[in-house]
C-alpha cells in the first residue's frame, strides 16, 4: 500500500517536471543590490567626459584597509569596455618608488581614476585615510582626474583638490564597483548625498 502511494507521487512529480521543461525559461529581473547600488550613485562637483573607448586611464586603488582584490571589477568593467587600463595600487604605508611610480604613471595617460576604498573600523583609531594616502591623492592632476568613492563621503571629506570630481558609490562591493563603472563611461548617477556637503 506504501508503496504504491510512493509510486503515485513519483509520478506526478515526474509529470510536473516534464510539463515546466516544455515551458520557456523565466527572464530574471534584475539583482536588487545591483538596481539600489545604481540608484545610489552619486556625483559631487562638475560631472566629467565619460570614459571614451581607447582612451589609456591609470586607474590606481587608493587601499586604505588592505582588501584583497579591491578595485577588480571596475578595472575589469573598463577593460572590457575597450579602455586601455592601467592599474595600480597604493596601501597606508607609500614608499618613496610607490610615489615616484603613481607620478610617472599618472603623467602618461589621458585620464587618471583614483579609486578609494576606506571602510569604518574601531579599529583603526581614526577617521578616514590615512595620511600617506592623502598625501598622494592632493596630489592628482587637475582637469583630468575623477576620484570613485568605494565609501561613504566623509573618508574624502577635505581629502580631494578643488575642481576634481567625486563619484560616490559607498561601498567596495562588487555590484557598487561595476555600477561605477558604467557612471563612468556616461551611465547615470543620479543619487544624493545623505547630508549636505
Amino acid at each position: 500500500e506504501n508503496l504504491e502511494l510512493i509510486r503515485a507521487a513519483a509520478s506526478r512529480v515526474l509529470e510536473r517536471k516534464a510539463r515546466l521543461a516544455n515551458r520557456a525559461p523565466l527572464a530574471l529581473p534584475e539583482a536588487p543590490a545591483d538596481r539600489i547600488a545604481a540608484s545610489a550613485l552619486t556625483w559631487c562637483g562638475d560631472v566629467p567626459a565619460p570614459l571614451a573607448k581607447g582612451q589609456s586611464v591609470a586607474v590606481v586603488v587608493f587601499d586604505d584597509d588592505g582588501i584583497p582584490g579591491l578595485g577588480h571589477e571596475l578595472v575589469n568593467a573598463l577593460t572590457e569596455a575597450g579602455l586601455d587600463v592601467r592599474p595600480a595600487a597604493l596601501g597606508t604605508s607609500i614608499t618613496r618608488v610607490a610615489a615616484s611610480r603613481f607620478e610617472s604613471l599618472t603623467a602618461d595617460v589621458e585620464r587618471v581614476v583614483a579609486v578609494v576604498g576606506c571602510r569604518v573600523r574601531a579599529w583603526k583609531g581614526r577617521a578616514g585615510l590615512c595620511k600617506p594616502l592623502k598625501a598622494v591623492l592632493a596630489d592628482l592632476p587637475p582637469g583630468r582626474s575623477t576620484v570613485v568613492g568605494l565609501c561613504g563621503p566623509y573618508s574624502l571629506q577635505g581629502v580631494v583638490p578643488a575642481g576634481v570630481p567625486v563619484l560616490l558609490a559607498y561601498g567596495d562591493e562588487a555590484c557598487c564597483q561595476l555600477a561605477a563603472a558604467k557612471a563612468l563611461m556616461g551611465g547615470e548617477a543620479n543619487g544624493r548625498l545623505p547630508v549636505p556637503a
